[in-house]
């Protein structure tokens, strides 16, 4: 399948994920996170904030405020967003005095162009989206961005595990224990027969392609939909919206040498791309 042809499924995906982001069990999840996500995360944005030291740091979706935790007190200036009110009204239970709203980053007409040195996109937020959403999002970073601005974003890979199978584990590596992986085991089991009938329904929207594929996670009990790429893919991606990439790494921190040849037992990479 080519890069750009997925067939469109906009409403359905749209519809289902926000949904999926305004639920009250999964809002509960992300109001607890806190800290690194992996040692990707945390190699990907110490390698941004050598770069872009001081800088003015754009948040998006920032979920119940685990990334405000861990960049407000890095940047001069700091804005966290997300799609989800329900999101918003957790992280400003935790972090009262920051810079937080609800907004879209298809559309982020209330933040000024050229006013950020970083923008972060965190847990593979970006392939909550359709490819038009995609576009459009890049386009809105872009603007927001200063000159030589850093992107950083996670994206699921293609070529890796979790593309291949429907029973990955959506959990962190450094929370998952047995007994974690226990419990994530049968809730996933209970969540898939309970809602058989409107996994199934869904499923149906489900490509699988080449360079780029539409899956439903088992994150929640298969209720989010997200679009996995080759770094081929994201690389074209990025260069027709105006983006170079600087660097990826591997979900463990691992620099990636040939995007071409990227290693396929990584789960997602962690994308640094500078506006040209």
């Amino acid at each position: 399948m080519a890069v750009d042809s997925l067939k469109d499924v906009a409403p359905t995906m749209d519809e289902v994920n926000i949904a999926a982001w305004g639920a009250d069990d999964i809002v509960r999840h992300y109001a607890m996170a806190s800290g690194w996500l992996d040692e990707g995360e945390r190699e990907a944005l110490a390698y941004a904030l050598r770069r872009q030291p001081d800088g003015a740091v754009l948040d998006i979706g920032i979920g119940g405020g685990r990334t405000t935790e861990l960049l407000e007190p890095m940047a001069s200036e700091y804005v966290g967003i997300d799609i989800s009110p329900k999101m918003i009204a957790a992280a400003r239970l935790r972090f009262p005095e920051a810079s937080l709203h609800c907004l879209d980053a298809r559309d982020m007409n209330g933040l000024e162009s050229r006013a950020f040195d970083l923008a972060f996109f965190s847990c593979a937020g970006l392939d909550a989206m359709d490819l038009a959403g995609r576009r459009a999002i890049l386009g809105e970073v872009r603007r927001v961005l200063r000159p030589q601005g850093l992107f950083v974003f996670s994206s699921f890979n293609n070529e890796g595990p979790w593309a291949q199978s429907r029973i990955g584990l959506f959990m962190p590596r450094r929370w998952c224990d047995l007994r974690t992986l226990a419990g994530n085991v049968r809730r996933s089991l209970r969540d898939l027969f309970n809602a058989n009938g409107r996994i199934g329904l869904l499923a149906t929207h489900e490509q699988r392609g080449v360079e780029r594929s539409l899956r439903l996670l088992p994150a929640f009990g298969f209720r989010v939909f997200a679009m996995f790429s080759t770094c081929r893919a994201i690389a074209a991606e990025l260069n027709r919206q105006g983006f170079i990439i600087d660097r990826i790494l591997t979900d463990r921190g691992e620099i990636v040498g040939d995007a071409t040849r990227p290693p396929r037992e990584a789960s997602w990479f962690y994308y640094l791309a500078r506006k040209i």
